[in-house]
């Protein structure tokens, strides 16, 4: 969904929440048990999606960690806006 953040697909994000949640697949940090020292795991992820040999690359070949941790903001509020609907 992070990818999907990146390419401007906020509807497609929206779809797919609801079917995530259905199958039992987290939807958003807290999900992922990540309630800790959230903004350094963050970083810490963003870098790695980041690197030259992700996949991240194959959507915005100069893309930067601070790149993919608006993507994750972006998802983490649709994703906190669709639950309470």
């Amino acid at each position: 969904m992070v990818q999907l953040a990146q390419t401007g697909d906020q509807a497609e994000i929206e779809t797919l929440l609801p079917f995530y949640r259905g199958i039992g697949l987290p939807t958003n940090l807290a999900e992922l048990h990540i309630t800790t020292d959230v903004s350094a795991k963050s970083q810490q992820v963003a870098q790695w999606a980041a690197r030259a040999d992700e996949t991240f690359n194959l959507i915005k070949s100069d893309v930067v960690a601070a790149d993919v941790l608006d993507d994750v903001q972006q998802v983490e509020d649709i994703s906190v806006d669709n639950k309470q609907r």
